[in-house]
C-alpha cells in the first residue's frame, strides 16, 4: 500500500473484511468480537494501515447474539475503521444490525 499509494491514502476508500477461516480454534472463525477484532488488527498489520474505511463482518453468526451489544461485534473505533457493514447477511439480519448499530451511534 504505501509503495504504491504512498501519499493517496486519504483519496481511496479501503475496505476489509472477517467471517471466515481466519487460524484453528474456536475463535478462528464466524463472527464473535473477540475475533471480528482481531481480523481487523491483522488486516491492518498485513495492509501496513492504521485505519480502514469501512470494515465489514462478511458471515452472520447463528451462535452469537444480536441482542446484547457486547455479545456481538461493536465496530472498533474511528481510530481503526470509519464504518462498519454486513455482507452476505439476510435482508432481516441486516436491518437488525443496522438497527443496533445505529442506536449505539455507529455509522453503518
Amino acid at each position: 500500500m504505501a509503495t504504491d499509494f504512498g501519499d493517496l491514502r486519504d483519496e481511496l476508500v479501503i475496505s476489509t473484511k472477517a467471517g471466515y477461516d481466519m487460524w484453528p480454534g474456536p475463535y478462528g472463525n464466524w463472527g464473535s468480537r473477540k475475533y471480528l477484532l482481531a481480523s481487523l488488527d491483522q488486516s491492518l498489520k498485513r495492509m501496513g494501515l492504521d485505519y480502514v474505511d469501512i470494515f465489514y463482518s462478511h458471515r452472520f453468526d447463528p451462535g452469537t447474539r444480536w441482542t446484547k451489544p457486547s455479545a456481538h461485534w461493536t465496530p472498533p473505533s474511528a481510530r481503526e475503521a470509519l464504518y462498519a457493514g454486513v455482507s452476505s447477511y439476510s435482508a432481516a439480519a441486516t436491518r437488525e444490525a443496522a438497527g443496533i448499530l445505529g442506536r449505539l451511534g455507529h455509522r453503518f
